[in-house]
Order: C-alpha cells, then structure tokens, then sequence
C-alpha cells in the first residue's frame, strides 16, 4: 500500500539535512536529539536538529524552510554552548557546544568536511503520522496568523499533488476522501426524514426512496454541488467476459462508490452475490483505491447490519473496500 493510503508517510532525512546546508552555508555541522535520536519508531515524535554554524544565521530564513519542507522539524541554533529553538527562542545552555552535544546525547548527521554520517546513511528514512499537527508557535515579527496559514497552504498543496481537492478539503488521501464521503451517505436518511412534506413534496423521491435509482440520484444531489468532479458510469471494467459501469468515482478513478438498495431476503441473497463479485471486478483496475458499497436497507429486512459492515469491509490489499449499511426511512 503507498504511502499516501495509510495514516503515515516517509520523510527523507538524508535530503533534507543536504538540501537545508545547500541552502545555508553557515551550517557546518548537524546533529539529531531526543526520542529520534534513540530511533523509537514513534512516527508521533517531532524531529529534533542542532545546527552548529561557522557564522551568525538568520533563524527567520531557518523558519522558512520549516514551514516549506516539513513541519515536524525542530532546529535549534548551537552557539558558545547554547542552543536555542528557530520556533519559540527557548534555549538550552551548557559550558560548551561540546559539552551541550554530550549533554544531550546528540548524534552527529551531516558535516560539511566528511558530508553523510553513517547514523544517517542507516536512519535517512522516517516515519510521520499524518494526523499529529506540529505547531510552529507564535513567533515576534510575525503574526499567528502567517504560520497557521504557511501550514495550511502546505497541507492543501500535499492533498492535490495527490489527486484530491482543496476546495473542499475532504482529506489527505482516498483513505481519508473516501471516510469523509462515507459519513455524508450515513446522514442521507436522517437528512431525507427533515425533507418538507408539504404538497407534492410528500410524494416525492425526495422523501421517499423506492428504489436504486432514487437512491443514487439523491446521492448524486447531494454530493455534485460541491464536488464538481463527480462523475456517473464512466468507469468501465471488463472481467470474464463481462462489462461493469461503476455507478460513481471520483479523483481519476481512486475512489469508486455503488449504491444499492435492498427491499427483501431476495435482494440480500444478490447483494451478497454482488459484493464478492464487485470486489474482484475493481481489483483489477489499477486506479481504484478506494471502493465504497452503500446498502439502502429497507426497514422490514432481516439484517444484521454491523456483521454485514466488518464481514464485507477489507482493507489488508487494494483497494480498500468498505460497506455501509444505511436504513430507509420510507
């Protein structure tokens, strides 16, 4: 599974401590501190970097560079055995750099003289959980609002290099858009119940879901406004002879969502029928990441519908599938 479908992404050290001396040629040495430095896998952990500089460098310039390449860096500025923070100006002092590097256990990663260190060549790769927001704190000069809007710009920029919008901002990944989408179709039945009943409106498809079709055109209203991107029976998978039309996707293809309806025991022997069958159709086509069954349940069926959500759920290989049971209010 790549990267951008899991809750962590891989971040190369090695490029970015050359890419940061590139940069600043006041950097002679880097080091690694804290739980990083003792290699913990905690992909939770920020990125703790002394810089020790030949000459005076501007920590507004350092500041850029963690907002552009990568938020859960923490460098620090190393000199006469003080090491202060490009973030927050907090500071750590000892009676020397040497006596400040030993002090906190610090390894050294990059020298200008020798370049790589063997701890780095080993180390180059680690872990970042998506989901932990490393804050940068309010810093003089600026306002808040400068960081927050940094980080933003750079979190919406990631989710379009991977197919997906930031406007809406749905999530990171297929994993994360396919969650958010999820959790609009369990709230069409309780939106459709507040649906005026007045006049013909009582009547209507709108309030009444009689069938597939209504089903799918109601998602279709719902969802089209704002993702614009929507697409309806575009994707076609031939498989043994046979040709299926999904009945939507989304983001070139990563996300494809079915919507059935089941109305009696009849319908479910077929649902079940349907769901291995769809599941094997979309594995062979190399876009779907994502793959959402959405069963409209009418409220007269027999239907164990948390068993039928884990048992008919995978997420071990792609793509990803996950079903949802939703009850008609009709």
């Amino acid at each position: 599974m790549k990267a951008q479908d899991s809750l962590e992404e891989i971040f190369d050290l090695e490029a970015a401590v050359k890419a940061l001396c590139g940069i600043f040629q006041e950097v002679d040495r880097v080091y690694i501190f804290g739980s990083r430095r003792f290699d913990t896998k905690s992909s939770r952990s920020d990125i703790d970097i002394l810089l020790e500089c030949n000459s005076r460098i501007k920590k507004s310039k350092l500041r850029d560079f963690i907002i552009k390449h990568r938020a859960a860096l923490d460098l620090f500025v190393l000199e006469e055995g003080r090491a202060e923070s490009v973030a927050n100006e907090s500071f750590i002092t000892a009676a020397s750099n040497h006596d400040l590097i030993a002090q906190l256990s610090a390894v050294e990663l990059y020298s200008r003289r020798s370049g790589s260190s063997e701890f780095l060549r080993q180390n180059k790769h680690l872990s970042i959980d998506r989901r932990v927001d490393f804050k940068i704190t309010v810093l003089p000069g600026k306002s808040s609002e400068y960081y927050e809007i940094a980080a933003l710009r750079k979190f919406f920029h990631t989710a379009q290099e991977h197919g997906l919008p930031a406007r809406p901002y749905i999530g990171i990944s297929s994993v994360e858009a396919g969650e958010f989408i999820i959790s609009i179709i369990r709230a069409i039945p309780s939106a459709n119940r507040m649906v005026t009943n007045y006049g013909l409106a009582k009547s209507g498809w709108t309030v009444k879901i009689a069938s597939e079709y209504d089903f799918q055109n109601l998602f279709w209203i719902t969802i089209k406004p704002w993702l614009p991107g929507l697409s309806r029976e575009e994707v076609t998978i031939t498989y043994d002879g046979k040709e299926k039309r999904a009945d939507f996707n989304l983001f070139g293809n990563q996300l494809i969502i079915e919507l059935k309806h089941i109305k009696d025991d009849g319908d479910v022997r077929e649902t079940v029928k349907t769901l291995a069958g769809l599941s094997e159709f979309y594995s062979r086509h190399p876009n779907v990441r994502f793959l959402i069954f959405a069963l409209l349940v009418d409220a007269q069926v027999q239907l164990d519908d948390r068993k039928w959500e884990q048992d008919y759920s995978y997420s071990a290989h792609l793509p990803i599938v996950q079903t949802v049971i939703v009850r008609n209010n009709a």
